[in-house]
């Protein structure tokens, strides 16, 4: 779990790097960061299966063996913990700019 988590942080440091290196400055380093957080929002969420209904819901979860859902399940929870240094620094950068 921290593993994946230090590994937000480490995309976060890459994309201050690249908008302050490449980019306009702290703009840039917002637009990465929001564009990290969006991504990693939906794929998350698709993971999950949090953007479909309960009668798709509960079709997809009776095909699925719990392997399958467990797996699918851990993806999403991965997904989301290296997304969440990118929200955090885009929720303070919003504040600060």
């Amino acid at each position: 779990m921290l593993k994946y988590l230090g590994f937000g942080v480490i995309l976060a440091g890459i994309s201050i790097l690249i908008g302050l290196l490449v980019g306009s400055g702290w703009d840039a380093v917002f637009a990465i960061a929001c564009f990290i957080s969006i991504i990693g929002i939906v794929l998350s969420g698709l993971f999950l299966g949090a953007f479909i209904g309960g009668g798709r819901s509960s079709a997809t979860s009776e095909r699925e063996s719990k392997k399958e859902r467990r797996r699918k399940t851990k993806m999403g929870t991965d997904t989301i913990l290296i997304t969440i240094p990118s929200v955090i620094m885009a929720i303070i950068l919003l504040f600060i700019i």
